[in-house]
């Protein structure tokens, strides 16, 4: 197995610690945006009439998908595996992309573009996005550089 050698890229301790810093930003971020769609950026409140507006369907969709993110942002700091890493970045990016696109653009929210959802839920989740397919992008590096040492 390649990662049995202490030599693999991952095993070095100045390449395994700068790393392992963008896998533990990973995962902050990914708590941040299922924390934070769901308290302080959260989409319009309850109506009179005890019914949700339309956006909160898109605040509970990205909330589900910022818990995806965060447990695949939890199983990558556990995991050796090249390939596997591989897969859960490129789910991690695929998934905050999603996530970005959903208020607004996926499904539909609110009629004013004044209101809660438009002007704090949806650019939030836009930056949050953005955020998690960078960090995304980073963890990937050194996994296509040590690939090609190998071939």
């Amino acid at each position: 197995m390649p990662f049995e050698d202490k030599k693999h890229l991952y095993f070095r301790k100045e390449v395994f610690m700068k790393y392992k810093k963008f896998d533990i930003l990973n995962l902050i971020a990914a708590l941040v945006l299922s924390v934070g769609i769901m308290t302080v950026f959260q989409a319009c409140a309850l109506q009179d009439n005890g019914s949700w507006m339309k956006c909160h369907d898109a605040q509970l969709y990205i909330f589900y998908i910022g818990i995806v993110i965060t447990l695949l942002s939890l199983l990558y700091i556990f995991i050796n595996s090249r390939l596997s890493k591989l897969i859960i970045n490129t789910l991690v990016i695929g998934l905050a992309i999603l996530q970005a696109f959903l208020p607004g653009n996926i499904l539909s929210m609110c009629s004013l573009f004044s209101m809660r959802c438009y002007t704090i839920m949806k650019p939030f989740s836009i930056i949050m996005g953005v955020i998690l397919v960078l960090l995304s992008v980073i963890k990937m590096i050194p996994l296509f550089k040590e690939g090609k040492k190998e071939a």
